[in-house]
């Protein structure tokens, strides 16, 4: 799961900005350009220097879904959401810290799968904003017993002895408070933070349990429940998103405009 300390928010035209045309912001480039690459700028991580749209997104999918054929849509949605939670950080931190590996930010491990590599160049450069400013794009695996229409099935079925996932997610919280960390076994119990944001809009989205009630937070995905919609309900790339992130949010890259007016 991922989880972001509360961010110092920065304007969406200057991140444009610094990340499109590569500029330094408070503290050195978010990215940076390297010519033999062909424009893909690499991002500085835990795990040394590696590409954005060729090596780390790739990783990132092939990390955290890329054990199972979760197909096309259900792939693009994770690098979209994996590309924002990265931009998400970078703006946070304005590049003054090295990207994390791990559990705790975004897993990764080295790809070659065509179709994964695909996802990120289907995809290339898109993030996700809330009325012009990045969301956080939380995903988490959500549970894995799911009716035939994405609805999460009772957490007894998932082998949590709770009634409903709010029960649980209350549970959660008192342990968090009284313990500093959950006692459930599993990754099925991630159910308590998934949000079902279709057909929400403005204050009418629900934020996620994984983090602070902030602008950013939009909700988040369930990895499980993503596929479900690809596979069993024929959604696309986008109405994965807006189902999760509500109807409103924007799904593209930083506008050519406000590249071209900022880099002057």
């Amino acid at each position: 799961m991922h989880q972001l300390r509360r961010p110092k928010p920065v304007p969406s035209a200057i991140f444009a900005a610094c990340l499109y045309t590569l500029i330094g912001c408070g503290g050195g480039p978010l990215l940076t350009i390297t010519p033999e690459e062909s424009g893909d700028p690499y991002v500085r991580t835990s795990s040394g220097r590696l590409l954005l749209e060729s090596e780390y997104i790739p990783g990132v999918v092939a990390c955290e879904i890329g054990h199972r054929n979760w197909g096309v849509a259900a792939m693009e949605a994770q690098a979209i959401a994996a590309r924002t939670y990265l931009m998400r950080f970078l703006e946070r931190t304005k590049g003054k810290q090295e990207v994390p590996i791990g559990p705790r930010f975004q897993c990764w491990k080295r790809t070659q799968k065509a179709e994964i590599i695909s996802a990120s160049r289907n995809t290339a450069g898109v993030i996700m904003r809330y009325q012009g400013r990045l969301i956080t794009g939380n995903y988490v695996s959500g549970t894995t017993k799911l009716s035939f229409d994405c609805e999460p099935k009772s957490p007894a079925e998932s082998g949590y002895q709770f009634d409903t996932w709010q029960t649980m997610l209350g549970q959660y919280r008192r342990d968090r408070k009284k313990y500093g960390r959950t006692r459930f076994k599993g990754t099925n119990w991630t159910e308590i933070f998934v949000t079902r944001n279709e057909g929400r809009s403005g204050a009418d989205v629900a934020p996620s349990a994984i983090a602070r009630t902030i602008t950013s937070n939009r909700g988040a995905l369930s990895q499980n429940a993503a596929v479900c919609l690809s596979n069993n309900l024929g959604y696309e790339t986008h109405s994965i998103l807006r189902y999760f992130f509500g109807e409103d949010i924007e799904i593209s890259a930083p506008s050519k405009a406000n590249e071209t007016n900022l880099s002057n």
